[in-house]
């Protein structure tokens, strides 16, 4: 899922009768940026935004998918702190949050 499950693959996805997409994995922290770049640098294809601007990429990728779709959409989100998470779970069109707890990248564990 990492570095390619945004709105342009979700899209591609729901025609076949999806009801519900997730993007994601997006680094909400410092912590999580940090360590996505150490994945990146072995050659793993990842999400990579400045903290500042995440929000904003969630939202756009969100609003995308409902302006096309009428679909639930989840994000999933890695961080190492709970405020990023609320706040991004605040975008106005994304139905679920999912925390990525599962992931076993060894930069991220």
């Amino acid at each position: 899922m990492a570095g390619i499950t945004n709105a342009e693959f979700a899209m591609k996805l729901i025609p076949y009768g999806f009801d519900t997409v997730t993007i994601g994995g997006y680094n909400t922290d410092n912590e999580s940026i940090d360590a996505c770049e150490k994945i990146i640098a072995r050659g793993r294809k990842e999400f990579n935004y400045p903290k500042e601007e995440i929000y904003s990429v969630i939202e756009n990728e969100v609003n995308t998918i409902k302006d096309n779709f009428d679909v639930t959409v989840s994000a999933n989100l890695r961080g190492t702190t709970p405020d990023p998470l609320i706040e991004i779970s605040k975008i106005p069109n994304l139905d679920i949050v999912e925390i990525n707890c599962h992931c076993r990248q060894e930069e991220l564990v």
